[in-house]
């Protein structure tokens, strides 16, 4: 069996042959009302393990709520949710 950090290093990988700039992975923790990076391309700007509070905004409902991943493919589609 794959470890997590294997999986989220290759994905992270295999994103960036696409063309990925920044990839980051979070998990939720709904007891705290935070959400976690678990992994990041950039460690520096956007530590693993920093938190923010989770907010139940447009971004939630689209991809907690809705089950959709979120990409953005300009520095104008990330701003209305970062």
């Amino acid at each position: 069996m794959t470890d997590t950090p294997t999986v989220l290093r290759d994905l992270h990988s295999a994103c960036a042959e696409l063309g990925t700039i920044l990839f980051t992975v979070s998990v939720l923790d709904p007891a705290a009302g935070v959400s976690r990076r678990a992994y990041t391309s950039h460690p520096v700007e956007y530590p693993a393990q920093g938190t923010k509070p989770m907010e139940h905004d447009a971004w939630f409902v689209h991809c907690i709520a809705g089950r959709r991943t979120f990409v953005a493919n300009t520095p104008e589609g990330f701003r209305a949710h970062f």
